[in-house]
């Protein structure tokens, strides 16, 4: 197959490779960028995908939404700014990269077996093979995105750039060092960002713990609950709520103190019956008081210690206490707690910390000293049963952030770090997150409100492989240098040992030592690198020059999956503001994108085994039907289960159609000698040899014009593909084409015309399509164009604009009606085991609202397309041949009536039908009288049937009746006859490969019983037609040198050759 040749076998993977080289030899980006230099431009940043790993199919989904971005836009005239860009840093690299080389456990012992530039270079290795895959992925999509202008983020030039946002922050206060409270990873060892939280909740089993502490001036014991019993171990104080009312509570031979509106449910979970309150007070009244920590004396000296400080293991009143779960009495750990933390950082409390980087408690935690912290939960529960401090112990289930990256428990532990303190920006991000347009409501509102929270942003990470923090520190007198340029680092450098082309990457810049400007001692750089969501939120200023970044910025466009408001969208966002120090945003639209997920609504996983691996996926299905499909399914926002099966069907309808209305053009159009280039649609209405198909045709092609430019425009890219399915295979090629044929194969000199009309309608129309598809569906619209219009790329053609001449809702609102009656004749004809092919003598059409007198005009066209030989429009209900019986609408009046709906019913009955139906064409209301109530029936609340007589049948919809004779005459049963065998021979010819158009030399037929020839023989110049051939004979004998080939007709067995030469 090649570009001209429409073969009768669909082939969509040939179509790929044949499009993909013709792309290729004439170089499409180049040919296309240099068209359009001079054009308006619009930029895209691409999101760029992760070098962790290969494609899967939500990227792929993703990166067609680009591609149909990028295609719509050239298609109007912009000149595109759509360059690649790839995300090669941080932590998912580094894990995988670290489990290619084998390494396993502590990240400490493994850099110490190996040493940073081995595992620098595995990174390397890991994201240019991934790379390769993915480039060659987006070659069989047909992906636009410029690969060779494409950024990388572990360059050199790319990482000095994003330094620039870091030195913005630094000057304006922004960027600083911290100890506080960061969510961390045990696995991974390194603190997180709260974005990153946000990408990993799971339900897990945790310890239920209750135990007590007693107060150390009274008696009494606090109540004290916590899913995490390591934490006891740095236990500092207790937390109560101000107003609310905590009861002291005699239970046995100890009083407890428990919040009052916890008490009930409590005593349940403890299975405690006898119980008395002692008195009640409020939770101010508790403040400051003083408890003894169970276990610090005997088994955590270092904490025993500090229990002696003022403060430290006090009750303190604090608002955020919650009363709907616990005693109402919160255990406060400000070394595993962010609001913990806060607390203790008021009060001026000491840290106690005992967690080292493998998550472990070290020898400050006493008997703990060396236990994994989870670890530690049963030495806690033991110890307490010990000291007589264990109340009650069981197992909850509730939601808990994993790591994104490892899958493991994430801690939240108080470490050094550095941080965006993104409240100092005022509100100027707010401002910027909502001048961005959405296009859907709910990512809208859900990443505006995660702007508000103006959380500090962890910047820092534990790791190697990243964006090294150009910080130094003095270790002398603790004073921080940043140095935010190669030059800056050269500049200030005392030690510089590999010399001024040093990589911007651990460990090479680990080796720089700065000269300490405030007391000349050593300055080295603070080991940190950064997160990799700064790593590629960089991209707008890092991806660019200076030029550039003014020009385009902010981006036109940018898309991503949801999960990305809280990642790649949020990051550029706060990065930008901190950049240019008010509230620009570095986008003016964000597309957020829905998952994929398997048939049956799973989310794909590894440990599933349901991941649609991207390559495989593109490169054993067609693309077109892959994009078309994924598109089609569902908006851009919504997630959407992904079926092979699924995909095949409907997709493939759509575009095997549109190959083949193109063939069906190709052929029929050569026949007649059809010049598109002399044979317009201009010549043909100037001729004034259009038809009511023709001109309603017409319209639908603009309103489709129109809506399918606004839902690209919107992004609902499934409202473009449901569109051109609902026009090729409805409108066009089950409607307007049918109407049509038999005029393109009335082969009369006299009729030339007309056919080339038809023609040159068809034409435009094809023409038009392959534009409005060719985002969504390139190779197989960029073939047809080639094959049957133009040589040069769709790329270069001018978006198709709607005509409003063309325009005629008046017209498609009639053959709307039309379709209504098509439909229920083909309903009617289903209940009487009528074929559709069986011409019938006689149609009567009733509408309730009298709406058909507009339709009289196409009274022929409807009589061809019913294969009715008459149709009657009744006006009046009584001439109908039907029984018209009355119903109550029981979903709308049962609640009205109530107990007097059976009395209704029977009085309904009793009333002439034909009669309250003639009242409702005129009113919209009957009163009814129901045991002395009156009853004001309108006309929604009752329902009228009509039931064909005996002689007929009928079918109705939306107010409209079709009704059917269900006998036939001679005449009419040898027309239906005549017309089934046409449809079988046409078949059969189908079938041997021959051109429909092609005129064939002689067609026998053997096998029709007598009565049967009888009628048929008058009708042979009829069939000759129909089927197109010079000649056809009935024959009583089988010649044995023919090719014979069985048909039924109604149960009929015959037999027929098609001798085409």
């Amino acid at each position: 197959m090649q570009a001209g040749n429409l073969e009768d076998e669909l082939n969509l993977k040939e179509i790929e490779k044949i499009t993909r080289k013709y792309w290729e030899d004439i170089d499409i980006k180049k040919y296309i960028k240099d068209k359009y230099a001079d054009n308006e431009t619009v930029a895209f940043i691409e999101g760029p995908p992760t070098l962790n790993g290969k494609p899967h199919i939500g990227h792929i989904r993703g990166r067609i939404i680009k591609d149909i971005w990028y295609r719509f836009n050239v298609l109007n005239d912009y000149d595109v700014i759509f360059r690649g860009g790839w995300d090669t840093q941080g932590l998912p690299v580094e894990l995988q990269a670290e489990k290619e080389l084998g390494l396993k456990g502590s990240k400490i012992e493994n850099l110490k077996k190996i040493g940073e530039e081995t595992l620098i270079q595995a990174c390397k290795d890991l994201v240019l093979d991934n790379y390769e895959t993915w480039k060659k992925s987006d070659r069989l999509l047909g992906l636009s995105l410029d690969h060779d202008e494409a950024y990388w983020t572990y360059k050199d030039e790319y990482i000095e750039r994003e330094w620039k946002y870091l030195e913005k922050a630094w000057e304006n206060g922004i960027l600083e060092e911290l100890e506080s409270v960061v969510p961390y990873c045990p696995s991974c060892q390194t603190s997180l960002s709260h974005a990153e939280v946000a990408q990993g909740y799971a339900t897990v089993e945790d310890p239920s713990l209750y135990y007590k502490v007693k107060l150390v001036d009274e008696d009494v014991y606090l109540i004290l609950w916590t899913t995490m019993p390591f934490t006891v171990v740095t236990d500092m104080l207790t937390g109560v709520k101000p107003e609310s009312i905590y009861s002291y509570v005699k239970i046995e031979n100890e009083i407890w103190i428990l919040a009052n509106e916890r008490l009930d449910e409590l005593m349940n979970v403890f299975h405690i019956e006898n119980f008395e309150i002692l008195k009640e007070v409020n939770g101010k009244s508790l403040d400051g008081k003083k408890y003894i920590h169970p276990l610090a004396e005997k088994y955590i000296p270092e904490l025993h210690a500090l229990s002696k400080q003022q403060g430290v293991h006090t009750v303190v009143a604090e608002d955020f206490v919650d009363l709907t779960t616990g005693t109402g009495l919160v255990h406060i750990s400000p070394a595993n707690g962010e609001i913990d933390f806060d607390i203790g950082k008021k009060r001026n409390l000491p840290l106690f910390n005992p967690i080292n980087d493998q998550a472990c408690f070290d020898e400050k935690s006493g008997k703990f000293n060396g236990l994994f912290v989870r670890d530690a939960n049963e030495l806690v529960f033991d110890l307490l049963k010990t000291e007589n401090s264990l109340v009650k112990l069981g197992r909850l289930k509730h939601e808990y952030p994993l790591c994104w990256r490892s899958g493991h428990r994430l801690l939240w532990v108080a470490r050094r770090a550095y941080f965006y303190q993104v409240d100092k920006l005022d509100n100027k991000a707010i401002e910027a997150a909502e001048s961005i347009e959405y296009y859907f409501e709910q990512p809208q509102n859900r990443f505006i409100e995660i702007i508000k929270e103006k959380r500090p942003w962890c910047i820092s990470r534990e790791r190697v492989w990243g964006t090294p923090l150009p910080i130094w520190k003095c270790i002398s007198c603790s004073h921080k240098v940043g140095l935010f340029s190669r030059k800056a680092i050269i500049d200030n450098a005392i030690e510089l040992p590999d010399g001024n082309n040093f990589e911007l990457h651990k460990p090479w810049m680990d080796r720089i030592v700065i000269n300490c400007p405030k007391c000349n001692n050593e300055c080295h750089r603070e080991l940190f690198v950064l997160d990799t969501w700064h790593n590629s939120g960089a991209a707008p200023f890092a991806s660019l020059s200076d030029e550039e970044y003014n020009e385009f910025i902010p981006a036109t466009f940018l898309t991503e999956g949801i999960d990305q408001t809280r990642g790649w969208a949020y990051t550029l966002l706060i990065e930008n503001v901190i950049m240019q120090n008010s509230s620009a945003s570095p986008y003016n639209a964000f597309l957020f994108q829905g998952h994929i997920l398997d048939e049956k609504g799973n989310k794909m996983s590894k440990r599933l085994g349901n991941i649609v691996e991207g390559y495989k996926t593109l490169d054993e299905n067609s693309v077109d039907i892959l994009r078309f499909y994924l598109m089609r399914k569902a908006t851009p926002i919504d997630s959407l289960n992904f079926s092979f099966e699924e995909m095949k069907s409907r997709p493939y309808q759509v575009i095997s159609t549109l190959y083949n209305l193109h063939k069906y053009l190709k052929q029929n159009g050569e026949y007649d000698n059809f010049n598109k280039d002399e044979h317009t649609l201009e010549w043909s209405i100037n001729n004034n040899s259009l038809s009511s198909p023709d001109y309603w045709i017409l319209s639908r092609l603009q309103n489709l014009i129109k809506d399918v430019t606004n839902s690209y425009s919107d992004t609902n890219f499934n409202l473009v593909a449901a569109s051109i399915d609902n026009f090729i295979i409805e409108s066009f090629s089950q409607i307007y084409l049918p109407m049509v044929r038999n005029e393109i194969w009335n082969d009369d000199d006299s009729h030339l015309n007309r056919r080339l009309s038809i023609y040159s309608i068809i034409s435009h129309i094809l023409c038009t399509l392959d534009v409005l598809l060719h985002p969504i569906s390139p190779f197989i619209t960029e073939f047809l164009h080639n094959s049957i219009f133009d040589n040069n790329p769709i790329l270069t053609k001018t978006w198709p604009k709607s005509n409003p001449d063309l325009l005629n809702n008046d017209l498609e609102s009639e053959f709307k009606s039309l379709q209504i009656i098509i439909s229920q004749s083909n309903s009617a004809r289903m209940k009487g085991k009528l074929k559709r092919r069986w011409p019938l003598k006689l149609s009567m059409i009733y509408s309730e609202d009298q709406s058909l007198s507009n339709l009289i005009k196409h009274k022929e066209l409807l009589q061809t397309f019913c294969n009715i030989r008459d149709i009657k429009y009744i006006d009046n209900v009584d001439e109908l041949p039907v029984n018209l019986s009355i119903f109550p609408n029981y979903d709308i009046l049962g609640k009205k009536l109530r107990a007097d709906i059976n009395e209704f019913r029977s009085t309904i009955k009793e009333q002439n039908a034909l009669d309250l139906f003639k009242h409702f064409i005129i009113n919209d209301s009957f009163t009814f009288k129901i045991n002395d109530t009156s009853y004001e029936v309108h006309k929604n609340e009752i329902k009228f049937q009509f039931d064909a007589t005996d002689d007929y049948v009928l079918s109705s919809k939306s107010g409209i009746v079709v009704i059917l004779p269900k006998e036939r005459d001679s005449d009419l049963f040898i027309e239906g006859y005549l017309r089934d065998l046409a449809r079988r021979i046409q078949s059969e010819r189908k079938e041997s490969g021959l051109d429909p158009s092609e005129i064939l030399k002689n067609t026998l037929i053997y096998g029709i019983d007598i009565s049967t020839k009888k009628l048929l023989m008058p009708k042979l110049s009829e069939l000759k037609y129909l089927i197109r051939t010079n000649n056809v004979e009935v024959v009583d004998d089988l010649n044995s040198s023919y090719d014979w080939k069985d048909i039924d007709i109604d149960g009929s067995k015959l037999k027929i050759c098609i001798i085409s030469s």
